[in-house]
């Protein structure tokens, strides 16, 4: 996954690659789902830390609206991908876990990472 610079209170890209041709399917009415979870504890297991921490929050990356009095593409014939950007701003600084999610095949595919966002500047 890539990430813009992560800043607190900033709107952050993240790009998750999923691989292949593009030919990600609409999952819930969505090209791909974004999960995030943080800020981690320092020293704590991350799998351990997501239990506990103060955010749990998700975004989509939704499909391009289709022409007026077009309809938009079903599963069977929509072609997104293979890299889907999420745009998602972190509220505190601190180390998140996120992932994303995106539909091929029927299936669904989860991209994990792990990202750093630095405090941003008081206003």
């Amino acid at each position: 996954m890539t990430v813009t610079e992560a800043v607190s209170g900033e709107p952050t890209t993240l790009t998750a690659a999923f691989g292949g041709a593009a030919d990600l399917q609409p999952w819930l009415g969505m090209v791909g789902h974004l999960i995030a979870a943080g800020p981690l504890p320092e020293g704590v297991p991350a799998g351990t830390a997501a239990a506990t921490v103060p955010i749990w929050a998700h975004a989509h990356a939704m499909a391009p609206l289709p022409a007026l009095g077009a309809q938009p593409p079903d599963e069977s014939v929509a072609a997104f991908g293979p890299n889907v950007a999420f745009t998602f701003t972190f509220p505190l600084p601190g180390r998140y876990l996120v992932w994303a999610q995106a539909e091929r095949g029927y299936s669904v595919m989860t991209v994990p990472a792990t990202v750093d966002v630095r405090a941003g500047v008081p206003q």
